[in-house]
């Protein structure tokens, strides 16, 4: 006579069996992406150094689908351990990292995964991206960074005398657009958005005139904004970062602040508040 198989008997092995495939699918998204053996030798920099070769821009990724169920360290982490280990394979020593960029489910999942049973968006997919230069320095050296720099720490000498950005070929200007520069993500390109658009011509007049108010410098930096003036005969954009300029493939220093403060390019120092007397 032949034995039946209990529906319980069947569904303990399958429930074991799926229970085990959870684990070790949303495993990766416990711990973050490890550095390899010449990652750990790249250093990571707080702002741009001087006098260091740039080999060239990393973009890294971290997390993914299984990025929602981890901690933002823990892919922050990741795209940093990324960045370093590219660096490294360009022969960098040292890397500077823009803030990173953490994004969740883009939304745009197949219709059977639009309402996954844990997290929301895009398979609950959470991704951190960071962007950055890879330097090579000199060995045994830890180099001068901008805060040094502009503290006179290690200030360089300029050998040249003041330099002047010339915007005759412009004609008269009819206003000036500033763009700040938005990082690329794991779903979009990189792009611009507009945050300012200047038409007095009292304060077109101000920037114009701190443009003659600089001083060259070979500093090699990451811009934050893009900064479009438009005259009546052309237009030419300057690309800001830091208190540098770059226009026609040289760097400059500003040496006032009135071109930042003017296009509202840094945020002025808030009043701190003071407690009034007692009567």
């Amino acid at each position: 006579m032949q034995r039946r198989t209990s529906s319980a008997s069947i569904m303990v092995p399958l429930l074991g069996v799926f229970t085990l495939a959870v684990s070790v699918s949303f495993h990766p998204g416990c711990k973050a992406s490890q550095l390899t053996s010449h990652g750990t030798e790249v250093a990571l920099l707080g702002s741009e150094p001087i006098g260091c070769e740039e080999l060239g821009e990393v973009v890294a990724y971290g997390g993914g689908v299984v990025g929602g169920y981890s901690k933002k360290s823990v892919i922050v982490d990741s795209a940093t351990n990324n960045a370093r280990n590219q660096a490294a394979e360009l022969g960098a020593t040292h890397i500077l990292l823009e803030e990173p960029d953490l994004v969740h489910g883009t939304g745009k999942a197949t219709e059977h995964n639009m309402q996954p049973a844990m997290g929301h968006g895009d398979g609950a997919a959470a991704t951190a991206n960071v962007r950055g230069i890879a330097y090579k320095c000199p060995p045994g050296t830890e180099p001068p960074t901008v805060a040094e720099t502009l503290s006179g720490a290690a200030l360089p000498k300029v050998e040249n005398p003041p330099a002047a950005i010339s915007l005759l070929p412009l004609g008269k200007l009819e206003r000036i657009v500033v763009f700040q520069r938005l990082p690329a993500t794991p779903t979009t390109e990189a792009s611009e958005v507009e945050v300012l658009r200047l038409e007095d011509e009292a304060e077109i007049q101000q920037v114009a005139g701190s443009l003659s108010e600089l001083a060259a410098d070979p500093l090699k930096y990451v811009p934050t904004h893009r900064v479009e003036l438009v005259g009546e005969l052309g237009t030419q954009s300057l690309l800001y970062g830091f208190g540098y300029l770059k226009y026609a493939n040289a760097t400059y220093r500003l040496t006032t602040g009135t071109f930042e403060r003017v296009l509202q390019l840094v945020q002025p120092p808030q009043p701190s508040e003071k407690s009034e007397p007692k009567p």
